[in-house]
């Protein structure tokens, strides 16, 4: 960590007109997944709704792994106001149109009868649509349908240029704009490793899980009922060791280091063989298993708990779309979604977050050696199984610390941030987000998990049972406000037009999927 001093002459940089101008135009998405369930909260059997569009070309409304697991995405946008109606929006455009069904409220996933029920996502004939289906069959393979339908939130955030040519200019960078653009986001993101604990704490929201989850009895957690397992004091079963792990993929050493060496390690995590993986196969009889046999499929497979990314073009490999223009935001991917906001989210979580980031973007950031990664992901460990525990200690670089102290001193600092974030804007809503979570440092109880554990307590009621109560509620909180007509015009046109551009795509493919798949694989697209 920067001293506090130098901390605070970072952003003293900004704290004028001039640099008010640069951070008036930071841009943020939302992207959340949601599982669309019947009324007995048993996964959907049907397919996407045509009235939503084509999940394959709609830019808002898709599916991720299952046919009804929905993905919403907001645009980039400049304003928080804006960003939490449009997802509303969407919300409430996909509620009119799943007749008889309801979006479950938890990370963790609905019922199961069995592991068939899950139908994986089709996204039609066309070369691109085939390949995103068989990417998804073989997370099947490898992972196993269930851990597929977990459901988080992720957080898109972007900084104007002209903050970094002012950033750039300050700390007299003698390299090219996006060179230093580049760098200091892969630095934010280390930052981001580094105290992403504190997000695992404050917004994991995944405490408990029906048993229906597991195949067999699992010892190592608690029963709070028949149907519920639990962890007196965990936070997060979607970023623990059952939710989006991988024995595999632990033995990945992915650096953050620089654009350079994270695509470079990606890159070699794609093209090296897994011997697991090899006796699954690439095709049996003619059909496709799973894209091929290496560690990882494609890019996104990997389960990093933060990306660097930039928009890639028609047929572009991310890895290829960061080295050729660098690093366009980051998109942060450890956030439950909140079962207690219609929309899995609330306003103060995402203004938290932009602190957070900034923050990460002016704090020291040092390179991570394996050691020190080692060490990272051990407090994330920590805090996602026993996060609430009153005596939990971290370690940071191999000094052993309080969980509430090194979050106080966290705070301390982003206070800071927060109090530029809203001269900038006016008012103090970022500062009283920050205030908001830090009396839920102070007070275990206040987490989403600590608030989500003590309901099922006094109500009851099964995970089961409070998710699909819960489910109903956000329904008909959704239902209660109408969309306004000119928005509902967008959004029907929006979906026909999707479904146009699916057919057009459709139409146009000229070469086969084998060679489609090769020449992607190839960069070729």
């Amino acid at each position: 960590m920067l001293s506090f001093e130098k901390l605070q002459d970072r952003i003293q940089m900004f704290c004028d007109d001039c640099g008010f101008k640069c951070l008036k135009n930071i841009k943020r998405g939302l992207e959340r997944e949601v599982m669309r369930v019947d009324s007995r909260g048993l996964i959907s059997q049907k397919p996407h709704p045509k009235a939503l569009g084509s999940a394959l070309t709609h830019p808002h409304i898709t599916t991720d792994y299952s046919e009804a697991l929905l993905e919403l995405v907001t645009p980039p946008l400049e304003s928080h106001d804006d960003l939490i109606s449009f997802l509303t929006e969407l919300h409430q455009f996909v509620v009119q149109n799943i007749d008889g069904e309801d979006l479950w409220p938890s990370s963790m996933p609905c019922q199961f009868d069995s592991s068939d029920d899950v139908i994986i996502a089709n996204y039609g004939t066309s070369n691109s649509g085939q390949m995103r289906h068989i990417y998804r069959k073989g997370l099947e393979y490898r992972y196993g349908k269930k851990m597929q339908c977990i459901a988080g939130i992720h957080y898109n955030f972007s900084l104007p240029e002209k903050f970094w040519k002012c950033y750039k200019k300050n700390l007299e960078f003698a390299g090219s704009l996006q060179e230093f653009i580049s760098g200091w986001y892969m630095g934010a993101i280390r930052n981001f490793e580094r105290y992403a604990w504190l997000v695992l704490y404050l917004f994991g929201a995944s405490p408990a899980v029906c048993k229906c989850f597991f195949d067999e009895e699992r010892a190592d957690l608690d029963e709070l009922d028949e149907k519920t397992y639990y962890k007196p004091y965990a936070t997060s079963f979607r970023m623990g060791d059952f939710g989006y792990k991988s024995s595999v993929q632990q033995d990945l050493d992915i650096s953050y280091n620089s654009v350079d060496e994270y695509t470079k390690d990606l890159v070699k995590a794609i093209q090296t063989k897994h011997p697991d993986y090899e006796k699954i196969g690439v095709k049996k009889n003619g059909e496709y298993l799973q894209l091929n046999d290496s560690v990882l499929q494609i890019e996104n497979e990997y389960y990093g708990l933060i990306r660097p990314k930039r928009i890639a073009r028609r047929g572009e490999r991310s890895t290829l779309a960061l080295k050729r223009r660098g690093v366009e935001y980051m998109e942060v991917r450890c956030i439950d979604v909140n079962p207690l906001s219609p929309i899995g989210i609330t306003p103060s979580q995402a203004l938290f977050l932009d602190v957070f980031l900034l923050y990460c973007v002016f704090e020291d950031e040092p390179f991570i050696d394996r050691k020190q990664m080692k060490e990272i992901r051990g407090n994330h460990q920590a805090v996602v199984s026993c996060g609430r525990d009153p005596g939990l200690s971290l370690f940071d670089q191999g000094r052993e610390i309080s969980l509430k102290e090194w979050g106080a001193e966290i705070f301390k600092r982003l206070d800071v941030v927060a109090s530029l974030l809203d001269r900038v804007e006016g008012g103090r809503r970022y500062q009283a987000a920050v205030k908001e979570h830090r009396a839920a440092l102070d007070n275990p109880a206040l987490t989403l998990s600590g608030l989500l554990l003590e309901k099922l307590k006094t109500s009851k009621q099964s995970f089961t049972d409070y998710a699909l109560e819960l489910s109903v509620e956000n329904t008909q909180a959704l239902k209660k406000k109408k969309l306004s007509k000119e928005t509902q015009v967008r959004l029907e046109q929006i979906a026909k037009e999707s479904i146009q551009k699916q057919k057009e795509i459709e139409s146009k493919d000229k070469i086969s999927l084998d060679k489609y798949i090769e020449q992607y694989f190839k960069g070729f697209l």
